[in-house]
């Protein structure tokens, strides 16, 4: 199990511009957290917990969790920094800038930083791209 230091888990918004940011247009409901390793209510089993594409497991960790549904977004100027997001009734797909697609099993969180951007679709597989914004 990984553990962090709260201070270096969560990143914040700089400036309130620049955040996790995740939009939802895949017809499912979407987590997000906006407290990983912070969080007081929830635990959130993260696949990727030092954030890309590498798999490095953190069982439990604490976090709030909160619906979005579809058509919405989180991020800048919503007053949202999304750590993590997961689909915890559908598994689904992620992919990195570069990489290939990954499956992630429902319920399994996948972390961003702050520089960010999340787009996930569905046609019969929800997909999530993930783009760094520089």
């Amino acid at each position: 199990m990984i553990t962090a230091e709260p201070a270096l888990a969560r990143e914040g918004c700089f400036l309130g511009m620049v955040c996790g940011e995740v939009s939802n247009y895949t017809g499912h409901t979407m987590s997000y957290t906006d407290s990983l390793f912070e969080g007081t209510k929830h635990r959130c089993d993260v696949w990727n917990s030092e954030k890309g594409n590498r798999w490095r497991w953190a069982d439990k960790v604490k976090c709030n969790q909160h619906d979005l549904a579809e058509g919405q977004r989180g991020g800048p100027l919503t007053g949202l920094d999304v750590d993590a997001f997961t689909f915890n009734a559908h598994s689904y797909e992620v992919k990195f800038h570069g990489d290939s697609w990954r499956p992630v099993k429902q319920g399994a969180w996948t972390r961003i930083g702050s520089a960010q951007m999340v787009s996930c679709t569905s046609s019969r597989t929800i997909r999530c791209n993930i783009y760094d914004r520089w």
